[in-house]
């Protein structure tokens, strides 16, 4: 927001590192500054960043990563020694949590669990709530069963999910007024036809 640097998610090495070159296979949130220098990586997480969006006022940056299974870590790490590579249909996905990234202090500050099918997260309009769309499971078959949530990230709600809507198709795309009253979607009019007409 401040325009002094670009923020991506990347796989990329770490050439900040005293001890030379590391690479994760994670996904983390990385910041370039635009004048010139070497990225720096901002998260490091043992499941990486999913997706992420800076608040309004440029000081949070909200992100979400899958839940950390130590145990599945460690089958996943010997099936990839053991070079096995089989996969469990309709195995339950892990629980998203949702991170609050303080600019300023580089901290952690917050951490709220949501489903497995949550994504597409934004910040309200006054930065106190982010918003998101679930199917609950995260399996594409589930794609018509959108419905969008926020989620308090202060006062004494924090951690209050409401959920804002309940449409018979899934609801999407949502987006906040900045009078902070109103949020647009877009929803189908008729419900399991993935190329069915919408509403706004």
């Amino acid at each position: 927001p401040d325009e002094k640097g670009i923020t991506v998610l990347s796989s990329r090495e770490d050439l900040n590192k005293e001890n030379g070159s590391m690479k994760s296979e994670a996904t983390e949130l990385w910041a370039a500054p635009l004048n010139g220098g070497e990225a720096h990586n901002w998260t490091t997480l043992p499941d990486g960043v999913e997706e992420y969006c800076w608040s309004h006022d440029g000081k949070n940056i909200a992100f979400i990563s899958n839940e950390y299974n130590e145990k599945a870590e460690e089958e996943k790490a010997e099936n990839k020694k053991i070079k096995r590579d089989d996969y469990v249909y309709n195995k339950p996905k892990p629980d998203k949590i949702l991170y609050l990234l303080n600019i300023a202090s580089g901290d952690l500050t917050n951490a709220f669990r949501l489903d497995p099918g949550a994504g597409d997260i934004s910040f309200s309009s006054d930065d106190q709530k982010t918003v998101y769309e679930t199917n609950y499971t995260g399996e594409y078959n589930d794609a018509q069963k959108y419905d969008i949530y926020s989620i308090d990230l202060y006062s004494g709600l924090k951690g209050k999910k409401t959920q804002l809507t309940n449409e018979p198709g899934p609801e999407t795309s949502h987006e906040y007024s900045k009078n902070r009253k109103l949020i647009a979607y877009i929803t189908q009019t008729v419900s399991d036809i993935e190329f069915a007409k919408t509403d706004l």
